[in-house]
C-alpha cells in the first residue's frame, strides 16, 4: 500500500473581484501551511496592465487549465458576484474527473456555494471557507499516483483527421492529439502552440 499524506498540491478558484481580499489571503494561508499552489493567478502581471494582449490572456488561460488537472484538490471559493472563470475551471474539473482524465478532488465554499447546480457533483461544499480549510487538511492522497501515460478520453475530426483524444498524464501539458491512420501521438503544447510526439514505448493502452 502506498504511502499517503495530506493534499500536495492545491489549486484556489474564485472571483476576480475577489481576487485581493478573499483568495490572495488564502493562496498565502495555505502556502504557510505547507501546500503547494498548483498556480497563483491571483498575482499574474496581466492585472496590472490597462489592455492586456490576447496572447498573453491566452497563455494565462493555458497556466489555469493545466494547474487545475495538476492539483490534488480544487478549491473554488465561490465569489458574490457571478464569476465564469471560476465556473469555468469547476466545469474543467469536473468534465476532466467524469472521463477518468483527472482524480483530484473538489471542494466548494462560501455563502454562494449552492448557487450553481453543479456544485452538487462536488466532494463537498461547505458555508464558510475556514470549515472548508478545517475538511480540505484532513484529505489524504496517493503519495504516487498509478495513472497511465497517457489516457484516451475521446475521439474527434481534427482538420479531416480522425483524431483520439487523450490527457498526458506525465507532464503538465493538457491535451495530445493521435492521428489514427498513422498510429502516431502527438502532444500539443499550449504555451509554445506546437506538438511533438510520443514515443509508442511510453503510451500504456
Amino acid at each position: 500500500m502506498s504511502k499517503e499524506h495530506m493534499p500536495a498540491t492545491l489549486y484556489i478558484a474564485g472571483g476576480s473581484s475577489e481576487r485581493l481580499t478573499v483568495c490572495q489571503p488564502r493562496i498565502d494561508r495555505a502556502i504557510q501551511a505547507g501546500a503547494t499552489i498548483t498556480y497563483d493567478w491571483t498575482r499574474t502581471p496581466n492585472y496590472d496592465v490597462t489592455r492586456p494582449s490576447e496572447t498573453s490572456l491566452r497563455a494565462d488561460a493555458a497556466r489555469d487549465v493545466r494547474a487545475v488537472l495538476r492539483a490534488d484538490v480544487l478549491w473554488l471559493l465561490a465569489p458574490q458576484q457571478l464569476s465564469e472563470g471560476a465556473s469555468t475551471e469547476l466545469g474543467l474539473a469536473l468534465g476532466a474527473r467524469g472521463v477518468g482524465a483527472w482524480d483530484g478532488h473538489i471542494v466548494i465554499s462560501g455563502e454562494h456555494a449552492r448557487r450553481n447546480i453543479f456544485a452538487l457533483l462536488a466532494d463537498a461544499v461547505f458555508d464558510t471557507h475556514d470549515a472548508a480549510w478545517e475538511a480540505i487538511k484532513t484529505i489524504v492522497v496517493p503519495r504516487e499516483r498509478c495513472s497511465p501515460r497517457v489516457r484516451t478520453v475521446g475521439r474527434a475530426i481534427i482538420d479531416g483527421v480522425d483524431t483520439n483524444i487523450h490527457v498526458d498524464t506525465a507532464q503538465p501539458i493538457a491535451v495530445a492529439v493521435e492521428d489514427i491512420s498513422k498510429g502516431q501521438i502527438f502532444v500539443w503544447d499550449m504555451d509554445a502552440g506546437t506538438a511533438k510526439p510520443i514515443d509508442d514505448a511510453e503510451r500504456s493502452e
